[in-house]
């Protein structure tokens, strides 16, 4: 059967795009349950903020990571019951939730620490400055990553590709050059 949405060609780029993200999810979903990590790809931002943060609230994490405050406590649900994340109430605000690794989320951090250092390949974080995603050095996630260069592109929110399509192409390609 033929592949409609490539024969699109660059009008559905955006969805090309979308396939591609959802591929890398599910491959290094793949390599984690090789090792026998019990790690979801999309804890990763949350870990990440709280290894280098060590506390957050619920919100100001939403803000950090560029996600709505609903994401982030369906998220933080899932990493409580995986053991990784506790919350506490806030000091200043009673009402407010404080995440925080807990002994076993800090042991999980050392154990992807290692498997992503592995990565030594050149690897391209994409960043559009208008992007209401957290940047990749302010949040930590670049750190993670030996040989990440970060492309930030002005002028452009979360889908740079969509925004500002020539800066996109020229990073890529300057990148794959």
């Amino acid at each position: 059967m033929t592949d409609f949405v490539r024969q699109r060609g660059a009008a559905a780029f955006g969805t090309r795009l979308r396939r591609l993200s959802e591929r890398l999810d599910r491959d290094v979903q793949a390599i984690y349950r090789e090792r026998a990590i019990a790690f979801e790809p999309r804890w990763f931002p949350i870990v990440s903020v709280l290894d280098a943060h060590q506390t957050m609230s619920v919100g100001d994490l939403a803000e950090l990571i560029g996600v709505s405050h609903a994401a982030v406590s369906q998220l933080r649900a899932e990493l409580v019951a995986a053991g990784l994340v506790r919350t506490r109430p806030d000091a200043a605000d009673q009402r407010r939730l404080r995440l925080e690794l807990t002994p076993g989320g800090k042991r999980m951090v050392a154990r992807l620490e290692s498997l992503w250092a592995a990565i030594s390949c050149p690897t391209l974080l994409v960043y559009g400055k208008e992007s209401w995603a957290s940047n990749p050095e302010q949040d930590g996630r670049i750190r993670h990553f030996r040989t990440a260069r970060l492309a930030i592109v002005e002028g452009a929110g979360h889908w740079v590709h969509h925004d500002r399509l020539e800066a996109f192409l020229a990073e890529v390609s300057g990148f794959l050059a």
